[in-house]
């Protein structure tokens, strides 16, 4: 909804306000100069809260005015937070006097020329903007099912209305922000994970939090996504996944993706790996184009499997399209199928069946990708095809293997990180044995052989480090562009505690991997080591925006970055929420010894460490700080001396 605009005519989906003042006519006879200055005022404040909501101005006749804006929250917002100004402005004045508004919000589609906005998405607006109340908010049916579930707003169903020049009634919603706190409420939300801004404090952000969660997690349950019962907030739980906190967030500046895993129809549960990779494989490419936000995939393989309608989909993961498709294997040939469709009209946009040769399943990995960027008009920059190119391989065994190791990668992340550890490094092995030069294989290895040092499982941790680096520099070598190989050479440096050398790649692989949630979560953890603690808190942001159902270690990094910065009621509630995900994580428990520490509490810090100590009897201070924490030599000292007071060995 944000791409370039020339002499052409484009088209685009769009979210649309569209106001005008009540009786202007009559202010205007009654005082003219007085209603022009007021007007004026009106209009100041309407724009200050147009660019804090992201929107742009397109026009102001007299005393109307059209906007535009990047998500329909933001559109809706900016309208709840414009008439409560209003309200107050007016509240000292007597009624005659009193400038009101009405305005309306519809998404719809636009045609725009010379930056101005043509089409049934403007004449919709306009033609609800004239069935409001004066200083209400009307919203059409395709904005309401987008926030209809956020809190505290609530809304009035008006019926469906035949509008001027609009073949078919629209459906429309008064919206009822009567009682909403001084703050927003999207801006209440954003406190606690924002896409951009302020870090709000306290436990009322939270309880606001509380709220949205649990509806949008009843939302949930009701699609048969989430099971029942869910017995506490944030459990993960064997057969579902609960998310932490809301994601109440404004849709992305720019065209925002989620690829939904590809049906395997081969009938055959062993031909998986081909669906599951494609799909992979899509959302890696996608995600590295500058110009599209595209959602992890570990958020979309949540869903694998599971009967989610489009629309729902759109919604719980904040997007606007949505690509589906099927992969089915005949001998030696595969059939693909893949349809892109708009997520908040379910309209489908573009679709198209392959019929190739198995081996030709790259190239129309190609095809799609080139299909989509025109249908969702995104501009692919110079180079950026070919690059997509060099990181995979050609050769459907070594797609097979490393497909595999993958598939082992993210089954194991629920404690036992060291089980699958071998076999995992075979299969990276035996896929860069079929293809030297699959630069994906090379950063699988490189971290691979990272979880070693980390999660110390066997294996001699010089050695590990060592070819940890050398894998990482192939992949590089092989393709230079790729954001994951930089990553994974940026922790091994880390561990080697070459910090200069940490912060060159780390800046490499956000310039190049800024879509990917996985390179800036890693980056984000790396940082809290050197000591960039705003920086970690911005990049886990983000990466939680782009990932949905993030792992508990991303609030880790968060919990860590408040906890270095003082905020130690905030890394308190953020840590919380991890160990009530996923208890066991030794990372969670030595921080919250750390954190009771810090804080002054002697007793809980000592209650702390017993827990950590009957989880993990193991655990010492020296190997911990030794293997998993690479601090620079201050901070490590003070978590030696933190640690050991709380009585750990």
């Amino acid at each position: 909804m944000t791409e370039s605009e020339s002499d052409g005519v484009r088209r685009r989906l769009a979210a649309i306000l569209y106001g005008d003042v009540v009786s202007y006519s009559r202010l205007m006879s009654a005082d003219d100069e007085a209603t022009l200055e007021s007007l004026n005022a009106c209009q100041q404040v309407l724009q200050g809260h147009v660019e804090a909501f992201q929107g742009r101005l397109v026009n102001a006749p007299g005393d109307s005015v059209l906007v535009e804006f990047p998500s329909v929250v933001a559109a809706v917002d900016c309208a709840v937070r414009f008439q409560e100004a209003m309200a107050q402005r007016n509240a000292g004045l007597p009624p005659e006097e009193r400038m009101l508004f009405r305005i309306a919000v519809n998404l719809g589609d636009v045609l725009v020329s010379n930056g101005a906005i043509y089409g049934d998405g403007v004449n919709i607006a306009a033609r609800l903007e004239a069935l409001a109340e004066p200083g209400g908010i009307n919203i059409s049916s395709s904005v309401f099912d987008v926030i209809k579930h956020r809190p505290p707003l609530q809304f009035t169903f008006l019926g469906e209305k035949a509008v001027k020049n609009i073949p078919t009634p629209v459906g429309v919603y008064r919206v009822c922000a009567g009682g909403a706190p001084e703050q927003s409420w999207l801006a209440s939300l954003r406190g606690r994970i924002g896409w951009a801004g302020g870090w709000r404090r306290g436990r009322a952000a939270l309880v606001l939090v509380v709220v949205a969660v649990l509806a949008m997690v009843g939302g949930l349950v009701a699609a048969g996504v989430l099971p029942q019962p869910l017995a506490k907030l944030g459990l993960v739980t064997r057969n579902g996944v609960t998310p932490t906190w809301s994601l109440d967030l404004p849709l992305p500046e720019k065209p925002s993706l989620a690829v939904l895993p590809f049906d395997n129809l081969s009938g055959r549960p062993d031909q998986d790996w081909i669906a599951d990779g494609f799909t992979e494989t899509l959302i890696t490419g996608l995600s590295r184009l500058q110009n599209l936000f595209v959602i992890a995939r570990n958020s979309v393989f949540k869903l694998k499997g599971r009967a989610v309608d489009v629309r729902e989909v759109g919604n719980l993961l904040h997007v606007n399209y949505v690509l589906e498709g099927s992969v089915q294997r005949e001998g030696d040939r595969l059939r693909i199928n893949a349809q892109l469709i708009n997520a908040r009209t379910g309209v489908h946009l573009w679709a198209q069946r392959y019929d190739v040769p198995a081996d030709d399943l790259f190239h129309v990995q190609d095809r799609i990708t080139q299909a989509i960027a025109q249908a969702m008009q995104v501009k692919l920059l110079d180079g950026e095809l070919a690059e997509l190119r060099r990181r995979r391989t050609t050769h459907l065994a070594a797609f097979e293997a490393q497909q595999q190791a993958e598939d082992y990668w993210y089954a194991d992340q629920g404690g036992q990180s060291c089980d699958r550890y071998e076999r995992t490094g075979k299969l990276y092995r035996r896929a860069i044995a079929l293809d030297p030069r699959y630069s994906s294989a090379w950063v699988g290895l490189a971290w691979h052989r990272l979880r070693n040092v980390y999660f110390a499982c066997g294996e001699d941790r010089a050695v590990s480090l060592q070819t940890g680096i050398d894998a990482a520099e192939q992949a590089m070598a092989l393709d230079p562009s790729d954001p994951e190989g930089h990553a994974v050479a940026a922790i091994a440096h880390l561990f080697l505690r070459d910090y200069g050398a940490f912060q060159q790649e780390a800046g490499r692989a956000i310039e190049l991997g800024g879509g990917n949630a996985e390179v800036l979560a890693n980056v984000a953890w790396g940082d809290l080591y050197v000591g960039h603690y705003e920086d970690a808190e911005r990049l886990i942001r983000l990466a939680v925006r782009l990932h949905p159902y993030y792992p508990a270690w991303y609030l880790n990094v968060l919990a860590i970055a408040d906890l270095w910065q003082g905020n130690l009621a905030d890394a308190r509630e953020v840590l919380d929420v991890s160990l009530a995900r996923n208890g066991a994580q030794v990372y969670a428990q030595v921080y919250a010894v750390v954190l009771a520490q810090k804080s002054g509490d002697a007793a809980a810090a000592k209650a702390a460490a017993r827990r950590l100590l009957r989880s993990h009897p193991d655990f010492t201070v020296q190997a911990w700080l030794a293997n998993s924490e690479p601090y620079q030599p201050p901070e490590a000292a003070r978590m030696r001396q933190w640690l050991r007071a709380a009585g750990l060995p």
